[in-house]
């Protein structure tokens, strides 16, 4: 394998490695790299992992990687990949564990086949330029912890049998064109962690009784929507809270003396950030109020 990070290295990545056909493992991070992935290298049917972000690659990425059953984990962050190719090459991975391309300019739409990625743990792709909806055909077998697509043109609704999956911690779809409520599905998401719905066009309730998607929560993001009704403030009192913010919604209620208290930055854990339109929500102790 080859690992070489923080380097200033230059240059392309040589079409010639393609020769490489035992290459496992291939990792160029931090690094200045520019031009496009040889479409050669997706010859390494024997690489499991192949990672180069923050560089300055372009193009598109080749789906001659699409055959590889080895192949577990991509980053390719931060560059300045196009087209759709990696994204409608997902299905075809199917050993596939991690991946991560945010901050590029993706296209394309997730297909309901990346459902069948039964190893499929986490999924990076925020600040691309991703259409469509979310699939909805998950189910208890899936073992995704962490779907994160903020900053996408992504519609829709949230699919309701996302909240089937046990190993979810973090939902990030904040900055898309989303509509529609929080499914019901999701009050059982007991190992949920970061919920960020914010910027969006969400509308309705929160569950007023204490369900399982608040005992873990550490950070919620829902502002910038058209949520509505009494803010449930007593369910959010865990001392795992990190962040809080409401703003700009329709939400009603108090912010407890429990939470107030938690927003001292001399404690350990304490809540960071703490928003709400104030002149709906009595809060004595938001970090900004609007």
């Amino acid at each position: 394998g080859i690992t070489m990070k923080y380097n200033r290295i230059s240059g392309s990545i040589p079409s010639e490695m393609g020769i490489l056909t035992q290459m496992r493992y291939f990792e160029i991070q931090n690094n200045v790299l520019t031009g496009t992935i040889p479409t050669e290298i997706g010859n390494w049917n024997k690489l499991s992992a192949f990672l180069v972000n923050w560089n300055k690659l372009e193009g598109t990425f080749p789906i001659t990687f699409a055959p590889n059953n080895r192949l577990g984990t991509i980053f390719v962050n931060g560059n300045r990949l196009k087209g759709d190719s990696l994204v409608s090459s997902l299905s075809i991975l199917k050993n596939l564990e991690w991946l991560e391309a945010r901050e590029n300019d993706l296209t394309g739409t997730l297909s309901a086949d990346i459902a069948n990625l039964n190893r499929l743990d986490i999924i990076d792709l925020r600040n691309n330029s991703l259409t469509g909806t979310i699939p909805n055909n998950w189910n208890e077998t899936h073992m995704i912890s962490s779907l994160m697509v903020s900053h996408n043109n992504i519609t829709g609704r949230l699919p309701d049998t996302l909240g089937r999956v046990p190993r979810l911690r973090k939902l990030h779809i904040s900055g898309n064109e989303m509509t529609g409520s929080i499914p019901v599905s999701y009050y059982n998401l007991s190992s949920l962690e970061e919920l960020y719905l914010d910027d969006n066009n969400f509308y309705g309730g929160l569950p007023q009784t204490p369900e399982p998607i608040y005992e873990n929560m550490e950070e919620f993001s829902i502002h910038d929507n058209a949520f509505s009704g009494r803010f449930p403030a007593e369910y959010f009192e865990s001392s795992k809270l990190k962040l809080l913010s409401l703003h700009r919604n329709q939400l009603t209620g108090t912010i407890t003396e429990t939470i107030c208290e938690r927003t001292d930055t001399s404690q350990a854990n304490s809540i960071r950030t703490l928003t709400a339109d104030c002149d709906m929500i009595i809060c004595d102790c938001c970090t900004k109020c609007y």
